[in-house]
Formats: structure tokens, C-alpha cells, sequence
């Protein structure tokens, strides 16, 4: 098992993460509630997972992601993506995958 050391983290990348559906580090931002289920630091580096709720008509301005792809899977509500000059609408069990180097937004 790889462990590292970082912020005064313990990390271990080979490992398995089980959490239930109120579990993870909370944190608020731009008006949405994130539950990071397995950030980049536990994963060394190969993905984070996060959970995010928020209210009606809020998200984040247009942005990209110079690093990595973002995934995104609606569990309730409606959401609409826009990926460059394409929107996108998604409704629960919808998935949408926007690649990095992509302006986006939702």
C-alpha cells in the first residue's frame, strides 16, 4: 500500500473508500454544498469525486479545466450544461462528460 504525507494528511492511494450518502468533507462554495466523496489526494491523483447540491439557477460562471475532464451525473432535478457553444439538459440518471480544455458551465 502507497502512503503519503501531504498538508498532515495521511494518504493512501491504494485503498478502498466507502462512504454512505450523508458522508464526506463538507464544503460551501458559490452557493452549493459539496461532499467530496474521494478527492484527488486519495486517489493519487486519478480522479476526485464529489456530491453537490444547491438551489435552482446557481452554479458556477463559465470556466475550464486545464488538468483533467469533468463528469457529471444528476441524481434528482433537472440541470442544464452548456460545453463550449453546445447546451446540454439532464434530468435524473442523466450523465454528461465535459472534456478539459472546454469552456463550461451549468
Amino acid at each position: 500500500m502507497s502512503c503519503e504525507i501531504l498538508d498532515g494528511m495521511t494518504t493512501e492511494f491504494e485503498r478502498a473508500i466507502l462512504l454512505g450518502a450523508a458522508e464526506g468533507r463538507q464544503l460551501w462554495t458559490m452557493g452549493m454544498l459539496m461532499a467530496v466523496k474521494a478527492s484527488a489526494l486519495e486517489t493519487g491523483g486519478t480522479c476526485s469525486v464529489l456530491e453537490v447540491s444547491f438551489p435552482p439557477n446557481v452554479g458556477p460562471p463559465l470556466h475550464i479545466h486545464t488538468r483533467e475532464s469533468e463528469l457529471n451525473y444528476v441524481l434528482s432535478g433537472e440541470m442544464t450544461f452548456r460545453c463550449g457553444d453546445d447546451e446540454f439538459t439532464c434530468g435524473p440518471g442523466g450523465f454528461l462528460y465535459l472534456p478539459r480544455d472546454m469552456p463550461h458551465a451549468f
